[in-house]
């Protein structure tokens, strides 16, 4: 494996955890904003 593909491959793991715990703790917080105002 080549330094570049590791990072490559690196950087999709870090971008999909990233939008996987966005999309579960976005919700929650709109919620909580919602029904506060």
């Amino acid at each position: 494996m080549k330094p570049k593909e590791a990072i490559m491959a690196i950087n999709l793991i870090l971008f999909g955890f990233i939008v996987y715990t966005a999309l579960i703790v976005v919700p929650s917080i709109w919620e909580e904003l919602t029904t506060e105002s």
